[in-house]
């Protein structure tokens, strides 16, 4: 998962539950799983094209690569 500093900063130390989750695109609308219950907004090739947090939709000029 790709997101901004200031959701990387804000997601320090919190929780996800095991287990995969469904979840829909909010830009797209495609239909994706994720790896925990800490889904994103958008999914992986929404926010690699228009270079945006999949979290909270933001710029990624400073950016953390969490992997998927």
């Amino acid at each position: 998962m790709t997101i901004c500093k200031k959701c990387r900063e804000e997601e320090r130390g919190m929780f996800a539950g095991q287990g995969f989750r469904d979840f829909t695109c909010q830009l797209c609308g495609k239909q994706d799983t994720w790896c925990n219950t800490n889904v994103p907004k958008f999914c992986n090739e929404c926010s690699e094209k228009l270079d945006m947090c999949q979290r909270c939709g933001g710029s990624l000029s400073e950016t953390e690569d969490l992997g998927a």
